[in-house]
């Protein structure tokens, strides 16, 4: 079996979980709060710097070839993502940058940054592939029916679309082309960032914050 079918295997209760979460469940719906949406995104906002600087930290330790390609993911992570954040944050007319992260983004991004800066290649890039797997399969699973709210329908759209599953595939591809030594560490990487995952739209709906002033 390859590597990555194995990975997903051991997250497919996160998964689940994930798709009956109240903030999926209503982004479906139509049901969903701005508010929690505009947390949401602006969470999303200050996460994407620190993965796209956790990305290359991946590529950095691949071959020549799958270096090229990661580059390119960031580059185009920071364009049509941003573009996306950007596109919400203009209507709503807000500055990200005055935000805090979160507590839940804030470990979840300093997870990403050590496991992808001190870990060896599997592991490193097993830490990032749920941002883009779990982003992938809840934006096809959402297109099925869509959402009547135009404003989510834009963000279901986005993680939906051709060009984002081939960004996807292509990591899959990566992984499963790795010659793994440390499986354990791999499907523990695998499984934490994924739980993060979940824990970052749960954070989103409980709006989450830190209980003291952090500047």
């Amino acid at each position: 079996m390859e590597n990555f079918q194995v990975m997903w295997d051991h997250v497919k209760d996160i998964y689940e979980k994930i798709l009956f979460h109240p903030f999926i469940a209503e982004l479906r719906e139509g049901s969903l709060s701005e508010d929690r949406f505009r947390f949401y995104i602006l969470q999303d906002y200050l996460y994407l710097k620190s993965f796209g600087r956790a990305v290359l930290n991946v590529a950095n330790k691949c071959e020549y070839e799958w270096m090229i390609k990661l580059i390119k993911h960031v580059e185009a992570s920071l364009s049509e993502e941003r573009q996306l954040h950007i596109f919400y944050i203009a209507n709503w007319k807000v500055e990200p940058e005055e935000w805090d992260m979160s507590p839940t983004n804030l470990a979840y991004t300093n997870f990403l940054l050590a496991e992808t800066q001190l870990s060896p290649l599997p592991q490193a890039l097993a830490a990032i592939m749920p941002c883009y797997v779990i982003y992938m399969k809840v934006g096809e699973e959402l297109s099925r029916d869509g959402s009547p709210n135009p404003v989510y329908q834009r963000w279901i759209n986005n993680y939906s679309a051709t060009s984002y599953r081939e960004s996807v595939e292509q990591v899959i591809n990566l992984m499963n082309s790795l010659r793994v030594d440390d499986f354990g560490r791999v499907l523990r990487n695998f499984r934490i960032a994924s739980v993060y995952e979940y824990l970052f739209w749960d954070s989103s709906y409980r709006m989450e914050r830190f209980p003291f002033p952090v500047k």
